[in-house]
């Protein structure tokens, strides 16, 4: 039986549980800034995690781990299928494809796509508009995760949607909206939440490690340090203007070009450190926690992305393993999810459209799943 015909039956749908976003929770939607439709207060912690990571694409590791999203999307073309029997399935070309392939003038398809993918992977919610002439799908248009906001009530909880971009406000009709969520988040389950939220904390954490790296080079890798007159116990004052020279000299002496100098001190002074070492600080282990849980958040591996928590145990055959890894854990069910949101939302405004086509991106070529190929060939 038909599902809508089933509800209309009923005496009316149960209330779907969500908060309605207010602009409080939007700040900053609007600008394109990666962070506005997150932020959250993690357990443990009254700090806003999101403000503090920033743009989260802005971060190495996260950058890495959708580069290669987005480098192999591409090996992967994609299709469309129609039912011969029960059993099989083959290849046909429609309108459709054409569409996929070639969805806007202003981007080509590869980098119309990667924004697609990019929002879905860090923020848990991607969107595409379809444009109509006389009723007809003739394009597409990406709109940002970040600068569309669900309306709905307590009878229907997606009436429309709303595109805010820099304060103004555009209403979209739901059915030219096509969108694309991880799961639901739970503070409003109209709206999908990236695994990433959940690391916010590891993506500061490596944002601050590599402030601090460079900070040690920048000064010759010398921890911070409190230089004073040795008084032997008397009372010694030094003037401000003293007291800048001898820094301003130090600086001069042991930092940038003249790294390793010789400084000469006109008088009784000593030094205290004020820092660790990089080394007591062990910022090498320090950044290796992270790299582990965001690229794991993201459904990958550090082996396959080259980073050094997985290159301490790396070997030829290990790395085949990886690559084959991040293909079945993140790659695979990434091209899955978008096809059956494209078939679920979109196949079906086409007149050629016949009950039980499907969209799937074809594996066939990709070297990383060979094997499997191979063996499901048999």
């Amino acid at each position: 039986m038909n599902l809508k015909n089933l509800f209309k039956k009923q005496k009316g749908d149960l209330p779907v549980p969500f908060q309605s976003r207010n602009n409080s929770f939007f700040a900053g939607i609007g600008y394109g800034n990666l962070f506005s439709l997150t932020t959250r207060r993690l357990p443990g912690s009254q700090r806003d995690w999101m403000q503090i990571a920033g743009d989260l694409d802005l971060n190495s590791i996260v950058s890495i781990s959708m580069d290669y999203y987005l480098r192999n999307f591409l090996q992967c073309p994609i299709r469309y299928k129609r039912k011969v029997d029960a059993i099989t399935s083959d290849y046909v070309e429609v309108k459709l494809l054409d569409l996929l392939k070639n969805p806007t003038d202003n981007a080509t398809y590869s980098v119309f796509w990667s924004w697609v993918i990019k929002d879905f992977k860090l923020l848990g919610n991607a969107f595409i508009r379809k444009i109509r002439v006389n009723n007809e799908v003739v394009a597409l248009q990406y709109l940002p995760a970040d600068m569309m906001k669900p309306v709905g009530d307590k009878n229907e909880y997606i009436k429309g949607w709303q595109y805010i971009v820099n304060g103004a406000v555009y209403d979209l009709d739901k059915k030219d909206v096509i969108h694309w969520r991880y799961g639901r988040d739970t503070y409003d389950m109209r709206m999908g939440r990236s695994p990433l939220v959940s690391c916010l904390r590891e993506i500061s954490t490596d944002n601050a490690a590599a402030s601090i790296s460079y900070g040690f080079m920048a000064n010759n890798a010398m921890p911070s340090i409190i230089l004073g007159p040795d008084a032997n116990d008397q009372t010694v004052d030094i003037s401000e203007d003293d007291a800048r020279t001898v820094k301003r000299r130090l600086q001069q002496d042991f930092t940038g070009d003249n790294a390793g100098g010789i400084a000469v001190m006109t008088g009784p002074f000593k030094m205290e450190r004020a820092s660790w070492s990089p080394e007591e600080m062990n910022l090498e282990g320090l950044r290796r926690l992270p790299e582990e849980r965001i690229v794991s958040a993201l459904g990958l591996n550090v082996m396959v992305l080259g980073l050094g928590a997985g290159l301490d145990h790396s070997t030829y055959s290990n790395y085949e393993r990886a690559q084959q890894a991040a293909w079945e854990d993140g790659v695979v069910p990434l091209l899955n999810q978008l096809a059956e949101t494209l078939t679920a939302q979109l196949a079906w405004e086409f007149s050629d459209y016949q009950a039980g086509d499907y969209i799937e991106f074809d594996l066939t070529n990709v070297r990383a799943l060979k094997d499997d190929v191979i063996e499901n060939s048999k």
